[in-house]
């Protein structure tokens, strides 16, 4: 947070919780970051689908390298697909692009 107010980014909106709980149901971004645990971002992958512009970004975080599968068959059915992935210490993070 601090970094975007050093660099003049005004039109960030952060918070805790599910993107139920933080986002205005008619609010929609160009990228959602998502850190939070395997059964939020499947339960919320549907409306990480509906807050995201044509074209727009998702990126995923906060799960176990064992989980890639069962996140990505969601994502899929909710209409991304896969751009790129990374692995840190079993942690795994994910790129999506909404193509729907």
């Amino acid at each position: 947070i601090e970094n975007c107010n050093l660099n003049g980014c005004d039109r960030i909106v952060t918070g805790q919780g599910t993107i139920t709980e933080i986002i205005q149901p008619e609010e929609q971004f160009d990228i959602l970051l998502a850190n939070i645990n395997k059964n939020v971002l499947l339960a919320e992958m549907d409306e990480y689908n509906k807050r995201l512009l044509s074209n727009g970004i998702l990126f995923l975080s906060g799960f176990y390298e064992e989980d890639e599968n069962d996140i990505l068959v969601r994502a899929e059915s909710a209409g991304f697909k896969k751009e790129s992935s990374k692995v840190k210490d079993r942690w795994m993070s994910m790129k999506l692009i909404k193509t729907n």
